[in-house]
């Protein structure tokens, strides 16, 4: 048995109201003026500082992760060559 939170009552009354809002041109109509209206867009000078700034970010998480990959590449090759009795190479 489901719990009463999702009972068939309650999603019958879920459906209702997403045809409502979801199957009228009212409700992209509303979704634009809010765009439009409300959200704040960023200028041309913030997109390309944040631009740069996630790229760089990036960089720099790219670098870590390939120094952390070497180094346990390092470290797993010389535990196999300890318990196999190898030398470096």
């Amino acid at each position: 048995m489901l719990p009463s939170l999702f009972s068939h009552k309650y999603s019958i009354r879920m459906s209702k109201i997403a045809k409502v809002y979801l199957g009228s041109k009212g409700y992209l109509k509303k979704v634009y003026e809010e765009l439009a209206t409300k959200v704040t867009w960023p200028g041309l000078k913030e997109l390309q500082s944040s631009a740069i700034l996630v790229m760089i970010a990036s960089l720099i998480f790219a670098i870590v992760v390939f120094v952390m990959d070497f180094g346990f590449q390092n470290i797993i090759k010389g535990i196999y060559s300890v318990l196999l009795g190898q030398e470096n190479s």
